[in-house]
């Protein structure tokens, strides 16, 4: 990914909007980011599990336009 695909890093605090795939970083020196699934309630793992993400300085990030 090129940095013109992707947004800003938001807060935790504010909500993606749209149910989808986020990269995620739990630290804001943004060392080793993963991903997480946005369900519309709550982050999950890829894997369905809940996340345990969602505390202070927890950062996301998505994609600029819709992936064809």
């Amino acid at each position: 990914m090129n940095k013109q695909e992707v947004t800003p890093w938001f807060p935790v605090a504010i909500k993606p909007a749209r149910v989808g795939v986020y990269e995620v970083a739990y630290d804001r020196d943004l060392s080793d980011p993963c991903f997480r699934k946005w369900n519309g309630a709550f982050w999950e793992t890829l894997g369905g599990a809940r996340a345990m993400f969602g505390i202070a300085g927890d950062l996301w990030r998505g994609l600029t336009k819709e992936m064809k």
